[in-house]
């Protein structure tokens, strides 16, 4: 019970609901943690006082039929819970697509780093299957900026989905550090400045090694540092 308290604590600090939903919230999150899931018929089960399962089940069902999230307060309530404030972090850019029934759900988010677990800060549901778009990605970490502004930011990482000139381009103008893995048939040069498939210049590289290239190269339309190495199944990172 200490921890709901001191959870509780913490988000009256930052919800503007009454202390009733912010006793039910604290009590969800606990409860989801302790059962790993969010089935609400399990998490009835949990820290909830002694009358029936059913009116727990009911009282969730009101909850969620009446509470409306501030996704931005609720970012806010996530750097108070891990104590992100101080220093700086890596943000992870990812994307996750699966269908439920016909529906196609298809999720963009954007996490922190934080003791090799990713966790979600921002996100958006996009309304269609495959990749997302620079303006997509710009609006995430747009909306990242104006509530906690640059200074938390150490780097921003993604994989080979997240590559593009004017995505690039939109970092590298507003200063922000990014490592982003990118395809082995990525156009650039070789120390003679000859067009060359990146993949070309990482042909020696040994497995697990890691390899950086000389100077800047030129690829997706912008001068980078290009680093690699090739992994135990014989691909390129």
């Amino acid at each position: 019970m200490n921890t709901i308290s001191g959870l509780k604590t913490i988000l009256s600090g930052i919800f503007t609901a009454d202390k009733r939903r912010v006793d039910c919230l604290a009590k969800i999150l606990v409860s989801i943690i302790v059962t790993e899931t969010v089935n609400l018929t399990r998490l009835s089960c949990m820290t909830f006082g002694k009358a029936c399962q059913m009116s727990h089940y009911r009282r969730l069902q009101r909850f969620f039929s009446c509470f409306r999230f501030d996704y931005n307060r609720l970012a806010k309530a996530i750097f108070a819970l891990f104590n992100l404030s101080k220093g700086k972090h890596y943000l992870i850019l990812d994307r996750t697509n699966w269908q439920w029934g016909k529906r196609n759900i298809n999720i963009l988010m954007l996490c922190i780093a934080y003791k090799k677990i990713g966790i979600p800060i921002f996100w958006v549901m996009l309304n269609k299957r495959g990749n997302s778009s620079t303006r997509e990605r710009i609006a995430l970490v747009n909306r990242f900026i104006r509530i906690f502004g640059k200074a938390p930011i150490a780097g921003l990482l993604g994989d080979r989905e997240f590559i593009g000139k004017d995505w690039f381009g939109y970092l590298k103008r507003e200063n922000i550090v990014f490592y982003f893995r990118i395809k082995k048939d990525a156009d650039t040069q070789n120390v003679r400045g000859q067009s060359v498939q990146v993949g070309w210049l990482f042909h020696d590289a040994q497995i697990n090694v890691v390899k950086p290239l000389k100077g800047l190269r030129r690829v997706y339309g912008h001068l980078l540092f290009i680093t690699g190495m090739r992994l135990l199944d014989g691909e390129f990172l």
